[in-house]
């Protein structure tokens, strides 16, 4: 079943590299959710990488390791402000923002171990990563399948 939403949190906190390799999933986003805001969440350094980039709406930015009154901050100002937060890395932090973000949320999650069995519990739609036999660009339109929406290949 497609989400509802009307505004959409994607979460990419990882190197330029990963930032780009979201690019398909967002295209895929904002033809599946053409009225909606869509939002990006990355480094600070890697922002760069969206300029311009007409299925974003607003790049939001975070020091990757930032001191805890940033966090404070970044939470006061994402906190249940979404209807749908996409996060496409596995690690307890991105993760965590999404669940801060929005009361949908569909993510990559590890293979499966009892310590991150919670990564799983947290979101309504996931797809396992699977770092040896799939590309970055396939793992996170796996995302559009546990969403309901149509994958789209090239922005």
């Amino acid at each position: 079943m497609k989400f509802p939403a009307q505004r959409i949190l994607l979460i990419a906190t990882r190197h330029i590299g990963d930032v780009l390799l979201t690019t398909p999933l967002l295209r895929s986003l904002r033809l599946a959710y053409p009225d909606a805001r869509i939002d990006a969440l990355v480094y600070n350094w890697t922002a760069g990488i969206l300029d311009g980039n007409p299925d974003v709406n607003t790049v939001i930015t975070v020091n990757q390791d930032p001191p805890f009154s940033e966090y404070a901050g970044l939470v006061r100002k994402i906190f249940r402000r979404y209807d749908l937060a996409v996060s496409t890395l596995t690690s307890d932090r991105p993760i965590l923002y999404a669940f801060w973000a929005a009361g949908k949320r569909v993510s990559l999650v590890p293979p499966y171990r009892l310590n991150d069995a919670w990564k799983r519990w947290i979101t309504r739609g996931w797809a396992e990563l699977d770092d040896w036999d799939t590309r970055t660009v396939i793992q996170n339109l796996r995302l559009c399948d546990a969403g309901a929406i149509v994958r789209v290949r090239s922005p």
